[in-house]
Formats: C-alpha cells, structure tokens, sequence
C-alpha cells in the first residue's frame, strides 16, 4: 500500500512537470507569436487619423506588430460602434478606438476587457472608466491657449461665431475647445460678444452653411472659431464666398494640410495643434507594453498610469515652418 502510495505520488508529480511544461510553452508560443491589433477611428479621411495612424503604423512596424485600422468615412457613432463589434468578433490581440460619443462604447469595450483584449481610448475618453488606458490631447492649458489666439485674432472686441462638433454632454472633449476658454475671454474682454454655438459634426458643408448664415445675421461679425479641421474647412470657404478673407478672422483647432496652407496664406489667423502622430504610436507602444507582460487572457483592468497626455501648439505664420511647428502639422499620408 505505502509502494502503492509512493508510486502515485511519482505520477502526480510527473503530471505536474508535464502539466507546467505544457503551460511554459503555451505562454512562450503567445509570446512568441505576431500580435494582431485593430484601432477604429471615427471619420477615416480626417488627416488627424491619418496623421494618428502614420503614428500607430510607424510603431507597429518597428515592434514587429499586425495593424489594421478602420471606420466610417464620416463622423457615424452607430457606424462606428458597429465596426468595433464586427472586429471584435475577429478576436484581435489588443484595440483601440475613438470614442465620438462618451456613452456609446462602454458595453462594447467592457466585452472586449472581459475577454482578455485591452482597449486604449484615443482623442477622448469614455463616461465610465472602463478602457485600460486613455491617450488624448491634454486640455490642462487649452483654455489659455484658445484666449491667447482669439483674443489676440479679435484685438479684445467684437463678434466671435464658434462652431464646435457637438454640445459638450455628447463630446466632453471637443467641448473642452472653447467652454475652458469663454470665462478667460469674457473676463479679459467683456465687451466681446460671443454667438450662439453651432454644431456641425464636423461636417464642412454644413459648416459652410452656419457660418454663411452668420455673416448674413451679422454684420458686425469679428471672428469666426472652429473646433476641428472639417469645421475650419467649411468656415474658411464660407469666408471667402462672402469676400471677407482677412476682414473676419478665423482660428481653428487641428492642422490639417487645408488649414497650415490657409494659415500660410492668410486665410487663417491662427490654428491650435495637437498631436496625432505621437497619439498614435503611444497607443501601439502602450498595447504592446500590455499584451507582452499579460499572456493568459485574463479579464483587463484600468491601468493605475490611466491618462497619457500629448501636447498642444497655437500655430501661426512666424513658426509654421519651424521645425517644431512641422512636427505639429497633419498629415495626408504616410
């Protein structure tokens, strides 16, 4: 009986030996394999996404990682959410995505956690902290930054327009563009009048269209504010319609190509920049980082380093072709 004992107490811990073996080289063989990643953006012809995934493809390919990277070609949450699931169900190693809506992806990127696949916000957040990691612009000196250009666009009087993406409840983070700059600009300059706020989901057509209307309405009409590249587009063709080139100005949020030429040639009196590019390879770098040291498939949680910040530039004429002022500028391909 003891010889009997002695004999299955061999086997079990042979088992074990097998058993941890077999585990050791399924946990070498995740680690050895090329890891797939999938990012979603929102509105695919932007060059700030093309300028983000320049970013994220330039990191891919230097961490030997599979990229794919797809949306809607317009500003579509549901159409949007719809691509996440549907890549989802491929069962990528680690995502990404622009969350347009706070609201909108939290069940979806919960499921995803849930099996194992890390998550990383970009250009927002969601309502909930639900994502692993967020990576977007830090707002901390937007305020500053947007009383500067169009306080400094304005000479400190008249009618500014502003026309955002969304209300701020929808977008936080476009909202963030002008709500943390209006109380400096009214406190500097309290006889500046400030319309209204229009929304154009970054549409340029339709931005066009609100900014003609508020040259109709208003004759006074100092300066016109846009949150985002289409926006700018929109309002810089609307203010040469109406043959007021350098007689309103015009400040706009991002760089892309239209606008650093519009900024050039005077169409523009001053862009406020982010950066995309470096959005980008942050998030590659960040899954990476993730998916190397998790290889079981557990369910993610937030990471306690949760926010990862990229920084803003106010962009005019005297340091557009700058060296740093390039790094800033958008691009249209890769």
């Amino acid at each position: 009986m003891a010889k009997f004992r002695s004999w299955r107490a061999v086997g079990i811990l042979l088992l074990g030996i097998v058993l941890a073996g077999t585990l050791s080289a399924v946990s070498s063989a995740r680690k050895s394999e090329k890891l797939r990643i999938v990012g979603v953006y929102a509105v695919g012809s932007d060059p700030y996404w093309v300028s983000l995934k320049c970013g994220a493809e330039a990191a891919a390919k230097s961490l030997g990682v599979d990229l794919t990277m797809q949306g809607p070609a317009t500003a579509d949450i549901p159409a949007e959410v719809s691509t996440f699931n549907s890549l989802l169900i491929s069962k990528p190693d680690g995502m990404y995505v622009a969350p347009y809506s706070p609201t909108a992806f939290i069940a979806s990127v919960q499921k995803a956690m849930s099996q194992g696949i890390p998550v990383v916000s970009v250009d927002g957040t969601l309502a909930k902290k639900t994502e692993y990691m967020t990576i977007h612009t830090s707002y901390n000196n937007v305020g500053q930054l947007f009383f500067k250009a169009v306080g400094s666009a304005m000479h400190g009087k008249g009618t500014l327009g502003i026309v955002a993406f969304s209300p701020p409840k929808s977008n936080p983070v476009d909202g963030l563009r002008y709500t943390a700059g209006l109380p400096l600009l009214k406190k500097k300059y309290p006889n500046i009048k400030v319309l209204p706020i229009q929304y154009a989901k970054a549409d340029t057509a339709k931005t066009a269209s609100i900014v003609s209307a508020m040259i109709s309405g208003n004759p006074e009409l100092t300066a016109i504010y846009t949150t985002n590249g289409p926006e700018g587009a929109g309002a810089a063709s609307a203010i040469q319609a109406a043959h007021k080139t350098g007689k309103i100005a015009l400040v706009s949020f991002d760089a892309t190509p239209f606008e650093v030429a519009g900024l050039k040639s005077g169409k523009f009196s001053a862009l406020i920049s982010q950066a995309p590019y470096l959005e980008g390879q942050y998030t590659v770098q960040q899954l990476v980082t993730y998916l190397k040291s998790h290889t079981d498939k557990s369910t993610v949680k937030p990471s306690t380093r949760f926010f990862l910040p990229t920084p803003l530039k106010i962009l005019t004429k005297a340091n557009i072709n700058t060296p740093t002022g390039k790094k800033f500028s958008y691009r249209a391909s890769c």
